[in-house]
């Protein structure tokens, strides 16, 4: 099953969720899962060293020289039941191959979780964005699930109805005190709250201090665990 997380503004906490889901998953769902990092900061945010081995831009770049192993040879063991490719160290190409990964990605038995990041431009526009968007978009139009990270912040939410994509879903960094709330968001959207994670003092800890892969912060964990994409 295929998860793609991704936002309309920076700063919203995508990488934060897309971790903080894959570790509740690796130690509650057998199969296992796979984390997807396609902008570089997963690493930093799980609190493990920066991987010395090649990575999704490098795989990329390869061309039509792409053997069918290679995409596994690269991930990279994070916890128990949880592995990682990471981005790599070459920038992304106009040529890459986004349909094979998509496909790749989408055949494997595990849970896979795509930290896609931020996706806008003023623009707006598929073919004038970076490539890294050029990629996610690939993968968020591939994946059984794609998920909207984004908090109650109308800077965030007045881009939607701009967005070149329609998301299945939404997880809504909630923020006490705020203006809009969740059912305003879900409108906004025109789709569901999925899940909802309390911006919590608890989880900047973890954080900055690099625990966030030693243990999840409790509160964050009940709140993974109501994760709802039965819609």
């Amino acid at each position: 099953m295929l998860y793609a997380l991704w936002s309309l503004k920076q700063g919203v906490g995508t990488t934060v969720a897309a971790a903080a889901l894959a570790l509740h998953w690796a130690q509650n769902k057998q199969e296992g899962v796979l984390l997807v990092d396609l902008c570089g900061d997963l690493p930093y945010a799980l609190g493990i060293p920066e991987p010395d081995k090649p990575g999704i831009s490098d795989w990329l770049s390869a061309g039509d020289d792409l053997e069918n192993d290679v995409l596994g040879r690269l991930e990279v063991n994070v916890t128990t039941g949880l592995q990682m490719l990471t981005r790599g160290r070459r920038p992304y190409t106009e040529d890459a191959q986004f349909n094979t990964l998509a496909r790749q990605l989408a055949a494997d038995h595990r849970n896979v979780i795509i930290d896609c990041g931020c996706i806008w431009t003023h623009q707006m526009n598929w073919t004038k964005q970076s490539q890294v968007s050029a990629t996610a978009k690939f993968l968020i139009e591939a994946a059984d699930h794609s998920l909207l990270v984004t908090r109650s912040c109308f800077l965030a939410l007045r881009r939607i109805a701009r967005s070149p994509h329609q998301p299945s879903g939404i997880i809504l960094m909630y923020e006490d005190g705020r203006a809009l709330v969740a059912s305003d968001i879900a409108d906004l959207g025109s789709c569901p709250i999925v899940l909802q994670i309390e911006v919590d003092v608890a989880i900047g800890r973890a954080l900055d201090a690099g625990l966030l892969i030693n243990r999840l912060p409790q509160r964050l964990d009940k709140a993974l665990a109501k994760l709802n994409l039965n819609h």
